[in-house]
């Protein structure tokens, strides 16, 4: 349910100015908003009842968690302009063909994902001997 509201809400912010923001976009857009307020409303008797909700709106109101989001959301944000000002430089500026420029990135994003299957395993190996 989540994954069909947030579809309708970005997939017409993509792909709006294509179809020159037609009125069917405004829609699609409007029932997102309705898919992810009936997702948020279905989820809180799950948590009254003693589940675990998908999402815990408690979260929000704890300031220490917030300001840790909102780093994330910079830290992500600044990386991925780079890698968009870095791809768009290498082909507007240095001529080199978009595949190739994508390429350069090709090793980091392999050694981010091997780490992170590393810091994984490590963090299962640490919670067993504890």
């Amino acid at each position: 349910m989540l994954f069909a509201g947030l579809l309708c809400l970005i997939g017409p912010l993509l792909f709006g100015h294509d179809v020159h923001w037609a009125p069917w976009v405004w829609l699609v857009m409007a029932t997102g908003v309705a898919i992810v307020a009936a997702f948020l409303r279905s989820n809180a008797p799950s948590q009254s009842r003693g589940g675990m909700p998908l999402i815990d709106l408690a979260l929000l109101s704890d300031a220490a968690f917030m300001r840790g989001l909102y780093a994330v959301f910079c830290f992500f944000f600044a990386n991925l302009s780079f890698y968009l000002v870095m791809t768009m430089f290498m082909q507007r500026g240095l001529h080199i063909p978009p595949l190739q420029a994508g390429m350069v990135f090709l090793p980091l994003a392999l050694a981010l994902s091997s780490a992170s299957r590393h810091s994984g395993a490590r963090a299962r190996i640490a919670a067993r001997w504890c």
